[in-house]
């Protein structure tokens, strides 16, 4: 840059970049300390920023030497990176309110999806880029000459201080050579003062001369003052302050403010940071003790019960198993085929020898990886001895559903799930008197509610009939507004319908390892982006159980044949990309027969650019219904072959940035058009595209009618996460946002002959498939065969089943529930389904931890947080009770020791 700029533009637009990233860095978390200690560790957070800006005004010298044009070459390139970071970083938080982890946009900058997700933030950038050039442009000169004077003054303290030093040695050595030459002295007929001139300078008043001094005024004491401070050198000043600065270094707490401390350049190291230590981290694995022993005590366990019903044993030290888990581990079964399919590995016969992948691994892949004096326990879930699993399948099933489950009605011949991206429980359906329904009225102005509240009124009638949940929608009056135009009319009898699960929470605020959990009822990793794809799930996935069930069956062709001794046939549908984040690689281990992604539909011969479907509604996807003739196809064709089908379905359109196709008419429902108000403008095109998702809702439902299998098909609907927005918190989506908009999700069971539930419990989404299980086996869905194979993997499931009673605590032992918070290693939510809050914990970065009440709170308008747990317990005490507290010290580290778990038991560092 130097070649083409003057070495101080260059340096200006370095100083601008490293200051406006710190004051960035400094202002969103200034509401996290106490006002007084972040103005008493003040200049500590500009230290590194300063020894950062000294050494590129060194580089970034005026010379003409090769040593000065190294200087600038290097100098340059930090300002290259330093503008970039600062920019990016700036862009950032003026789309979604929050920080850039430079180590995360690596993560996203190394595939071509990732990059466009970038990239839809790079004209916040640009302009970003644009306004630090311009100040620099202003004030480069200025901050130039400033550092340099200050560079040069403390090189003058530094001469002053030896100097001082280097005098008082010549004094203390020159006493008695003055004394020596005392009457050498006195004979001079000159006198000098202290101030350096002769008697013959001064004139007395008295002498009357021409020079004659006024007598001097008697100094007051601030003037007294004055002068004894002018002979105090400017060195001692910086000493002081040198010294202040070092003193609140050192006394500072570590959590935050060091932290607050890290400049941009060093922060951007990050992004070089080396993967830890192999074996270190899986000791960490492996030396997991549960952190509460008293919680699980030999008088809690629980003797197997009947056939399928394995008991609970467990262990706080994994290193030593009681005997019914010791069971578990060697146990084999009668229903595994004679080829393994995939993720049913600890059923495998020959999981002792060939290690973890057992029939399907190498005894030599086998012992690569060992950590020398590690020993590892068994990789493999037991539930037996996993502390914190809680059953409900030993109690009865709900009265409402029991007969209907019973008498053969309820006809599950096939299954559709529904995964909707970004979708809000509070817009599944959205409630007249809801808390978002008084936030979204309370944006418009009282003259244009009632308009508002009307537009409201048809946002989603289909939802409503879903779910059974009534919107009750009326006007000022309280008259009801006009009926909706219905696309689906619903012929499920009065009180029929479903369960509809209120009060679900999503296992992960990202949409792979969403993805992942609601497929295969198990919990995804808490570390850094979608690393479960490079590993098999703990738990069998739900594409995997359905071949295991075809594998003992021969396809057939009759239609007079039993629909439960037909095979499976399982199929993805999507209209995004599936190469994001290493999804494709997920769906292989899954097993999908048949799979129709962005990719197939950009391949086939049907796409048509000029066709309003085929144009992306973002950077992932097109419009659901693009995915409609191939839905039918797979339905006509599996039908035709006399199959039982599974269809997955990934939502695409309430995904950022929320566009819908052109011919969609879209409406106001905050106001957005002016400068005051621009910033409702995202929440309101999401709300358009709850309106989109609702009508392509209707649209699935008619299809199940048309082809004649809505009465015979079991839907399942839920959110793979929320998404927050300005309106709800500072910080705009999931990325390491801890606010509860992010972690609700709808969560819906759907059979025109199953009786309407309306359930209510803390529960999470991990509870889909053993709940689909637990339907197949009680509607008498399943063969004799299938339904003993069912009824014995249900149980190994760590999510209880959502057509029972749901148990929030047995003895002292409370049902836990977590969420992995985008982008996966930085955060963790915890419930449990007897209390009403909520906690947020940091993992493997520096955040607070925060905890809310979701009854008296349920916007998290006034969350109570803290840098440590052990003053969140107190803080906690304060705000919300004695058992409040209790209940954080002991989430804390049963979110901990859970986090670990979870790593160890999808392998993550694993030694085999």
């Amino acid at each position: 840059m130097c070649f083409f700029f003057s070495v101080s533009f260059v340096f200006g637009v370095f100083f601008v970049s490293v200051i406006s990233s710190k004051l960035l860095h400094l202002w969103t978390h200034f509401s996290t300390v106490p006002t007084s200690a972040f103005i008493l560790y003040l200049p500590t957070f500009f230290l590194f920023d300063l020894i950062a800006i000294c050494i590129a005004r060194l580089l970034l010298c005026q010379g003409r030497s090769p040593l000065a044009w190294g200087g600038c070459i290097l100098g340059s390139l930090a300002t290259l990176l330093a503008i970039g970071g600062s920019s990016s970083q700036l862009g950032f938080y003026a789309k979604t309110g929050g920080e850039l982890e430079w180590r995360d946009a690596t993560a996203y900058a190394t595939s071509k999806e990732g990059l466009k997700v970038l990239m839809t933030g790079s004209w916040a950038v640009l302009v970003s880029g644009f306004v630090l050039i311009i100040i620099a442009c202003f004030t480069h000169g200025i901050f130039y000459r400033a550092i340099g004077s200050l560079m040069g003054s403390i090189g003058d303290d530094i001469a002053s201080v030896y100097g001082y030093f280097k005098r008082l040695r010549f004094l203390r050595r020159g006493r008695y050579s003055a004394l020596k030459n005392a009457d050498t002295d006195l004979e001079s007929t000159e006198t000098f003062s202290l101030d350096g001139r002769s008697s013959h300078d001064h004139s007395d008043g008295r002498h009357g001369g021409p020079h004659a001094l006024a007598p001097e005024k008697p100094l007051t004491p601030r003037g007294k003052l004055m002068r004894l401070v002018s002979f105090i050198p400017s060195w001692v000043y910086k000493i002081i302050v040198s010294v202040f600065i070092a003193v609140a270094l050192i006394m500072r707490p570590a959590k935050p403010y060091d932290y607050m401390s890290i400049t941009l350049p060093v922060s951007l190291l990050d992004v070089f940071k080396s993967e830890p230590d192999f074996c270190t981290e899986q000791r960490k694995l492996v030396d997991n003790p549960f952190p509460f022993p008293e919680l699980i005590a030999n008088s809690t366990w629980r003797d197997a019960d009947g056939e399928f019903e394995k008991g609970w044993s467990p262990s706080w030290d994994p290193r030593w198993v009681s005997d019914a888990s010791k069971a578990y581990e060697n146990r084999t079964v009668d229903w595994l085929p004679e080829t393994l399919p995939r993720g049913f590995f600890r059923w495998d016969p020959l999981r002792t020898k060939n290690g973890y992948y057992g029939s399907l691994g190498d005894k030599k892949d086998a012992l690569s990886n060992k950590c020398p004096h590690i020993r590892e326990h068994s990789p493999y879930y037991n539930p037996v001895n996993d502390p914190l699993k809680i059953t409900n399948l030993d109690t009865e099933i709900l009265p409402t559903l029991q007969e209907a489950l019973g008498d053969g009605s309820v006809k599950i011949k096939h299954v559709m799930f529904i995964l909707m991206e970004s979708l809000r429980q509070e817009f599944w359906p959205l409630q007249q008197g809801s808390h978002i329904h008084n936030l979204i009225l309370d944006a418009s102005d009282e003259k244009d509610r009632e308009a508002v509240n009307e537009r409201l009124s048809q946002l989603s009638p289909h939802i409503e009939k879903l779910t059974g949940r009534p919107m009750g929608f009326t006007d000022a009056n309280g008259k009801s507004y006009k009926t909706p135009e219905f696309k689906w009319h619903d012929t499920a009898k009065e009180g029929y319908g479903g369960v509809n699960v209120i009060g679900g929470y999503t296992a992960a605020t990202m949409s792979t390892k969403s993805y992942c959990a609601n497929h295969c009822g198990a919990y995804p990793m808490p570390v850094e982006k979608f690393d479960e794809a490079d590993t098999d799930a703990y738990q069998p996935c739900i594409p995997q159980i359905l071949d295991l069930l075809n594998s003992a069956k021969e396809n057939v062709s009759s239609d007079d044949d039993d629909f439960r001794d037909l095979q499976w046939r399982t199929a993805l549908f999507e209209a995004e990309v599936e190469e994001y984040d290493r999804q494709e690689k997920f769906d292989a281990k899954l097993g999908f027969h048949h799979i129709i992604t962005r990719k197939q539909l950009e391949e086939d011969w049907r796409f048509n650019k000029s066709d309003i479907l085929y144009h992306k509604v973002n950077y992932f996807a097109y419009p659901e219904p693009v995915l409609l003739p191939y839905l039918r196809e797979f339905i006509a064709n599996t039908t035709a072959n006399n199959q039982r089908m599974w269809m997955s379905h990934f939502t695409s359109t309430t995904h950022h940035a929320w566009d819908t196709p052109k011919d969609f008419p879209h409406q106001d429902y905050l106001p957005h058009r002016n400068m005051d108000n621009k910033w409702h403008g995202n929440f309101n095109k999401y709300i358009n595209t709850i309106r989109y998702h609702d009508g392509w809702m209707a649209e699935l439902m008619n299809l199940l009618e048309e082809t004649g299998i809505a009465n015979e098909t079991l839907v399942v609907f839920a959110g793979d996460h929320g998404h927050g927005f300005h309106e709800d918190f500072n910080k705009e989506g999931t990325y390491e946002s801890a606010h509860v908009s992010n972690f609700r999700v709808p969560i819906t069971f759907r059979h025109p002959n199953l009786p309407r539930v309306q359930y209510e419990a803390n529960t999470t989404t991990i509870s889909i498939l053993p709940t689909i299980l637990d339907l197949l086996i009680n509607s008498g869905s399943l063969n004799k065969k299938d339904t003993r194979i069912a009824s014995d993997l249900v149980q190994d499931y760590e999510g209880q089943s959502l057509i029972r009673p749901y148990i929030k605590k047995e003895n002292d032992r409370r049902a836990w529930t977590f969420s992995v918070v985008n982008s996966g290693a930085g955060m963790i939510g915890i419930t449990s389904a007897d209390v009403p809050w909520r906690l947020t914990i940091p993992w493997t970065k520096v955040f607070e931890y925060r905890i809310t009440n979701a009854i008296t709170d349920p916007l998290e308008l006034s969350p109570v947080s803290a840098w440590s747990s052990e003053q969140l317990v107190e803080d906690a005490k304060v705000a919300f009770g004695e058992e409040a507290g209790a209940w954080v010290a002991e989430a804390v580290p049963i979110a901990q020791w859970w986090a670990y778990e979870r790593q160890r038991l999808w392998r993550h560092h694993s030694l085999a």
